[in-house]
C-alpha cells in the first residue's frame, strides 16, 4: 500500500485556495490576493490535487485566519471553508495540522527573519513535508531542507 503524500501551503498560498474554493471572483477583490487571478487558483489546485491531504501548523493557521477576514459576507464563508477544512469534512477535503513548538520554532535560524509562522514551514520541510509558498526568501530556505517545494510565483505565472 502506497503511503499518503502530503503537502503543505504557506499562508497566502493557503488563503489564496479557501477564497478560491469560496468564490474564483473573489480572489481579486481580496487585499490580500491582488496579485493573483482565478487562473492562478487554478493552477494551485492542479498541483496540489495530486497529493493525499494538505498540511500546515498552527502559527500559519493564526495568520490565515487573520487574512480571511476581508469583508463581514465573505469572512463567514471563507472561516467556514476553513472550519470544514480542519473538521475533515471530507476525507480528501481535510487539512491536517502539525503541531511544532514555539520554543523549537524559535531555535531555526531563520525564524530572525522569517518570523514564527514561516519558520514553522522550515520545520515540515526538513521533516520531508514539501512547501508551496509565495514567499522568495522562504523558498531559498525551504530548498535547502526540501527539493520538492516549489515557488508558486515562479509557477503560477509561468
Amino acid at each position: 500500500m502506497k503511503s499518503p503524500r502530503s503537502i503543505a501551503l504557506d499562508s497566502n498560498v493557503l488563503t489564496l485556495f479557501i477564497v478560491g474554493l469560496y468564490n474564483r471572483n473573489a480572489i481579486s477583490k481580496h487585499r490580500r490576493l491582488k496579485a493573483y487571478e482565478a487562473s492562478h487558483f487554478d493552477k494551485l489546485v492542479a498541483l496540489i490535487e495530486s497529493f493525499d491531504y494538505l498540511v500546515t501548523t498552527p502559527q500559519s493557521l493564526a495568520e490565515v485566519s487573520n487574512l480571511l477576514d476581508f469583508d463581514k459576507q465573505s469572512a463567514r464563508h471563507t472561516m467556514g471553508l476553513l472550519k470544514g477544512l480542519l473538521q475533515g469534512a471530507s476525507s480528501q477535503d481535510e487539512i491536517h495540522e502539525q503541531l511544532f513548538p514555539s520554543r523549537l520554532i524559535v531555535e531555526e535560524e531563520s525564524y530572525m527573519w522569517l518570523g514564527l509562522a514561516d519558520a514553522s514551514f522550515v520545520q515540515l520541510a526538513k521533516r520531508g513535508v514539501p512547501v508551496i509558498t509565495a514567499d522568495a526568501r522562504l523558498f531559498a530556505r525551504l530548498i535547502a531542507f526540501n527539493s520538492q517545494c516549489v515557488n508558486f510565483i515562479t509557477y503560477a505565472f509561468s
